[in-house]
This record gives C-alpha cells, structure tokens and sequence, in this order.
C-alpha cells in the first residue's frame, strides 16, 4: 500500500496563484518561531517533522511562490 494511501490535504489549495502556497506555509511550523505558529489543532504529520526539514520545506516553498508570483505578473 502507498505511503499516501488514505492521507487527506490539511489545505484547500483551489487558487492557481500564491495563495496555495501560502496556505500550505501556514501549516508547516516555523521553527524561529517561539509559539506554536502552523501547529493545527490535533497535531498532524507535519507537527512532527524536524526543525531542520521544516526550515528547509518553508524555504523551497517562498522560492516557489516568489516563482509562482513573477510569472503571474507578466
């Protein structure tokens, strides 16, 4: 069975713009941060993830929405 198999989105991304992208960082927990920002309610597997992947994650998903922002406009 697939890894993903049964797993639902904690998000609505129905945009086709930066605010998916958006919403999706607001999940993920921001490890500078000193409360519980991204946390949801219950927990989930990205409360889980490492300080590291989570820093790494936020950082990929700016530059794709720096990305996503610059095409848009042209």
């Amino acid at each position: 069975m697939p890894a993903t198999q049964g797993m639902q989105p904690l998000g609505v991304y129905a945009t086709n713009d930066s605010t998916a992208v958006n919403t999706l960082l607001a999940l993920i927990p921001d490890p500078d941060s000193s409360n519980s920002s991204g946390a949801t309610a219950g927990g989930s597997l990205l409360d889980q993830m490492s300080p590291g992947c989570a820093a790494q994650l936020r950082v990929e998903l700016i530059a794709l929405r720096t990305a996503i922002q610059t095409t848009n406009t042209l």
